[in-house]
């Protein structure tokens, strides 16, 4: 296969990777959300927090767009990230069939390979200083959906482990699943803090847009939890100030380093 067709495949494939997760979504959210409800978990965000799929579909549609035009389809940036963001969505929509499905075990392992993927492309943005390697549309159609839609599986991940264990019994009630979603957080909450000091030498829409899914999501579980778990619901709060910390000390650095590079100039 020439790298021009391997180009078109790719192109094709996010199209439709991202209608199939949106048209996946739309059909069975009611059933997910009736899911969650039917196995609360201490780490449940409040349904308000799910609203979030709303920019983040929007925003895959416009991205799946505009890589899709001729002028983009031997763009190198392209062709380092869009199998892995293409690999997210389809991902994504295979979730959306599998967990309303009862699969819940096989919805966990697919839901951690969206994790990985969406890891690997969000690492392989520029790395040669603060994103500026990249025009104004690659930071606003690429790595700026491609963060917001990351931080949120970063959350999904941890809040899907903590339904996975509750539905088969492992951490369904009491200071056990307390414990057990706690403990989560913090997992999610380092791996977050490891992502955003990652994403230092890319480009900023991307690591802040990372940021801002992440600390929407556990604002939306201390939301929902502060009363029936008062624990997982500090807990929630003392992670989002970290990565809100975390975020104003790197765009701190970030705007310092940004001048140091144009007085060397």
């Amino acid at each position: 296969m020439t790298s021009r067709a391997v180009d078109f495949a790719r192109q094709g494939l996010t199209i439709v990777g991202a209608l199939f997760q949106v048209v996946a979504g739309a059909l069975t959210g009611p059933a997910v959300a009736q899911i969650a409800n039917d196995y609360r978990t201490p780490i449940l965000p409040s349904g308000y927090a799910f609203a979030i799929w709303t920019p983040i579909f929007l925003l895959a549609i416009i991205y799946a767009g505009w890589q899709a035009l001729p002028a983009q389809r031997e763009h190198p940036l392209l062709r380092r990230i869009g199998w892995f963001i293409a690999a997210g969505y389809i991902g994504n929509g295979l979730w959306e069939l599998l967990f309303p499905a009862g699969q819940f075990l096989l919805a966990q392992v697919v839901i951690t390979a969206i994790l990985g993927v969406l890891a690997l492309a969000y690492l392989r943005l520029p790395r040669g200083g603060p994103g500026r390697n990249l025009a104004g549309a690659e930071r606003w159609l690429v790595a700026m959906p491609l963060g917001l839609y990351f931080g949120w599986i970063t959350a999904a991940t941890c809040v899907g482990l903590a339904a996975t264990l509750a539905v088969n019994g492992v951490a369904d009630a009491g200071s056990w699943a307390v414990a057990v979603g706690v403990a989560l957080l913090l997992i999610g909450g380092a791996f977050a803090v490891t992502m955003i000091r990652a994403g230092l030498q890319g480009p900023p829409e991307g690591w802040v847009a990372y940021a801002v899914a992440v600390i929407w999501a556990v604002i939306g579980v201390a939301a929902n939890q502060l009363g029936p778990s008062p624990v997982s619901g500090s807990a929630a709060i003392v992670i989002a100030g970290v990565v809100l910390a975390v975020v104003i000390w790197q765009l701190s650095r970030s705007r310092n380093g940004e001048r140091m590079i144009g007085q060397a100039a």
